[in-house]
């Protein structure tokens, strides 16, 4: 359960950084170039992502862990979107149809 359960919290975590890093000058007034943005968080990213697939990849299989990854993050972006600019209508359609492929992929 634990070799699932840790490429998804990677995911969750990476997701998260691009998420901030996107809204970084909307949300939190920080407005850094694109060159640190990349000096401070791309290794990170590029590790957390890589190995969240390598990882669930070995349990699910490729594709499988490709969707379940997809899956992960946009949930997680739709869940950060939802906190700071509100519920939108948007959103939960989105999501809906996102639970749906899942089920679909995994079925």
């Amino acid at each position: 359960m634990t070799s699932i359960l840790i490429p998804l919290l990677f995911n969750i975590v990476a997701t998260t950084l691009v998420w901030l890093k996107q809204n970084a000058k909307n949300v939190f007034d920080l407005d850094y170039s694109p060159i640190i943005w990349w000096l401070t968080l791309g290794l990170a990213l590029e590790y957390l992502y890589l190995n969240a697939w390598w990882m669930l990849s070995e349990e699910i299989g490729a594709w499988r862990a490709y969707i379940a990854l997809m899956l992960i993050g946009t949930t997680t972006s739709i869940c950060w979107m939802s906190a700071y600019y509100g519920f939108d209508v948007k959103y939960v359609v989105s999501a809906a149809l996102i639970v749906g492929a899942g089920i679909v992929a995994f079925s």
